[in-house]
């Protein structure tokens, strides 16, 4: 039997396999408590976490921007999403609930 990662249909552009799903509580100046980070792994081996919970952002105006991380294991992933999550933080200040922005439910 094949592996996941060679599994090629035509009509489909990419699989990507759920390692992990998180929930983050969090201790920072800002209105909402609870957010999760989603570790997934790519075709191409590489892993990749991202928040469901995302910022507003300076560029483009009125833009929102969730945090990404990358390592080799789950762990490491995790560590660089949330350390990217809390440097959004620190640089957009955002204040109240207008500015952060859920991901689609879908996407979790």
């Amino acid at each position: 039997m094949q592996e996941w990662e060679n599994i090629r249909i035509v009509g489909l552009s990419r699989l990507e396999r759920v390692l992990a799903i998180f929930d983050v509580y969090l201790d920072l100046d800002i209105p909402i408590k609870k957010m999760k980070v989603k570790v997934i792994e790519g075709q191409n081996k590489v892993l990749s976490g991202i928040t469901n919970l995302l910022v507003r952002s300076e560029y483009p105006p009125d833009s929102f921007e969730g945090a990404v991380g990358h390592g080799s294991t789950v762990e490491e992933v995790l560590e660089d999403t949330l350390l990217y999550f809390v440097d959004m933080v620190k640089r957009y200040q955002p204040k109240g609930t207008e500015d952060f922005e859920w991901a689609a439910p879908e996407d979790f």
